[in-house]
Formats: C-alpha cells, structure tokens, sequence
C-alpha cells in the first residue's frame, strides 16, 4: 500500500503565518475571478440503480454541486470494465470503482481493451467490499467444506463475485467442480427464498441490499471463512485481505464474520486539472455525514485510508493528503 511522505511538523507560527497567506492570495484571486464563468462539468461514472455505488455516487454528485464552480452528474450506464475504458478515454471524470479491477486496468488494460490504462488516478479509498457467504438455516451448511455436492450462486460468470468464490474455495481445498453452480444472478435471490439453491458468494459492499434481503430469509445466516486460509488467499491476491463484517450488521447476526475483501475508489483522469481535484477530495471527506444517509457503507469512509489506493494518486488528491498531514 502507498505510503505518504510525512514532512517533520513546522514551527506553529510559521504554519500560521503560511496558511494566513493563503487565504489572503485566494481571496485576491477570487476577486479577480470572473463572476460569470461557468461552472465546471464533472461526470462520474457509477454502477447499477439500485447499487450501493449509484447511491453514493449521486449523493457526492450532490455535495459537489453544492460548490460554486463544480456541476456534477452520474452516468450509470458502465460496469466495472467500461467505467475504467471511459475514464481512460476521457469520457467521464470520475468513477466509483474495485480496487481490482482498477489496478488489472492500471497495469494491463481490460478484457475489452488490453492496454494499460494510464490515465487512471486515484483519488481516495473509499468502503470495503468484502465476500458475504449467504446460507439456508435448513442447508446444514455451517463451512465452507460444507459447500461440496451443493447447490450455489457464484456471480456472473467473469465477474468479480466468481473470481473470489474461487479463490476463497480453492483456499479451503475446494473447487468449483465440488459445486452444482448457478451463475445467473437475475432470480438469485428468489431462488435463495424458495430453496433452489443453498448458499450464494456474494461480493458487495456491507448493507448491500440483496445481502440484506437474502439474510433476511427465516434461518438464513453467514459463514465464517477459516483465519488459517488467509494468508494463502493473500499470497494468491494481495488486493484480498482479511475483512470482517461487524456483528448485528444483518438480521440475526450476534458474531462478527471473518472474510475477506477488497475496496472502493474514487477514481479521476490523469488530465483533470490539480486545483480540481484537490477540492473535489476536500469535499468528498467533508460530506461523509450527507454520503452515509445516501449508503451506510459510507460510514466506513476514513480520511486516513484515503490514500492507501493500488494506484497512483491524482496529483491534487495527493495535494490535499499532505497538507492536511501537514496541519492536522
């Protein structure tokens, strides 16, 4: 993980006198600001609409068009490959992505577009995503061993969700051909409700809603994974880490639930000026309270994991870390 440089701290009146200064040179440049200067357009490429990242996408959108100089929108038709390629080509400005998929199109490109993505800079960490594994309370199933010979949802194929099943199950010495396997998502929830399946990988921010919903069901509870696996899933992806889903977060949940799990990033173009960028990180950590009554996973968004990202960081992202190293 990326860490920051941290500058020895500075006599407290020089860093006053520094930061009186620049007040005083931005309220000179306001001045001499041109009052009728349009805002600047930001677009920010977010998932499905009823997603955790739409959800927070477009209550940040919202404290970023609160500013004076900043108009925000979402676009929501992109997935976690085409968001990447938009960035990359210069058709949006930001986006919620998975540490990931954000760090494979950083060094190599996507299934679709096998470049390296250059463009890409980070802007901060933001929530976990971690792997919920989902059970029937009438499966028997209280291990991941317990799995083999079962009916159960892995994600779409190619997907993030499959790609962590399989990990986390060949950790446990397991493998996909131990599973009767459902890969399609649309009734996975309904077919959890009736018994057509017995357990579902689900990779997803905590308080997911089909998290929610399906651990909703009579009975139906998490599954731990084994601590003694975690260093072997480390070693295989080192964007997996150990996560734990706190205890009372679902129905029924009197434990916390060892897992693993990656993160989300705010996502910017490389070319996005730095002033830009400083403030919309600014404004993102300023407007946590707003974004978690948009999400709860919000809650779980630090100004202190901010720059911890896989990526490098946007120039004026990496800005406004310093300095608030620098005067905290």
């Amino acid at each position: 993980m990326r860490r920051l440089w941290r500058p020895n701290r500075l006599p407290r009146q020089f860093a006053i006198a520094a930061t009186t200064g620049a007040l005083l040179l931005l309220a000179l440049g306001c001045e001499r600001a041109d009052p009728a200067a349009p805002p600047t357009p930001i677009v920010i490429a977010v998932g499905a609409t009823d997603g955790v990242f739409h959800a927070v996408g477009d209550a940040l959108a919202a404290a970023y068009s609160r500013l004076p100089t900043i108009q925000a929108r979402t676009l929501n038709s992109f997935d976690s490959q085409t968001s990447a390629q938009a960035l990359e080509r210069g058709e949006v400005d930001l986006a919620l992505e998975g540490a990931r998929t954000t760090y494979l199109a950083y060094k190599r490109g996507t299934p679709a577009h096998q470049a390296a993505h250059k463009q890409l800079r980070a802007v901060a960490m933001l929530f976990p995503t971690v792997v919920h594994l989902v059970v029937r309370g009438d499966s028997g199933i209280r291990t991941v061993a317990d799995l083999r010979g079962r009916r159960v949802f892995a994600g779409p194929k190619r997907s993030a969700t499959e790609a962590a099943g399989r990990l986390v199950l060949e950790s446990h010495g397991l493998s996909f051909r131990d599973l009767h396997l459902v890969f399609n998502r649309d009734h996975v929830v309904d077919d959890f409700r009736t018994g057509q399946i017995d357990a579902a990988f689900l990779f997803y921010p905590i308080e997911h809603v089909v998290a929610t919903t399906m651990l909703a069901v009579d009975g139906a509870v998490l599954v731990a994974l084994d601590a003694r696996v975690m260093e072997a899933i480390r070693t295989r992806d080192p964007l997996l880490r150990p996560a734990s889903i706190p205890k009372g977060t679902y129905r029924g949940q009197s434990d916390a639930v060892l897992t693993v799990g990656t993160d989300v990033l705010l996502v910017a173009r490389k070319d996005l000026p730095e002033d830009i960028v400083y403030l919309l990180t600014k404004t993102l950590f300023d407007s946590i309270d707003d974004l978690s009554l948009a999400h709860r996973a919000a809650r779980y968004i630090d100004p202190d994991r901010g720059p911890e990202t896989p990526i490098p960081l946007h120039r004026g992202a990496a800005r406004y870390y310093r300095e608030r190293e620098l005067f905290r």
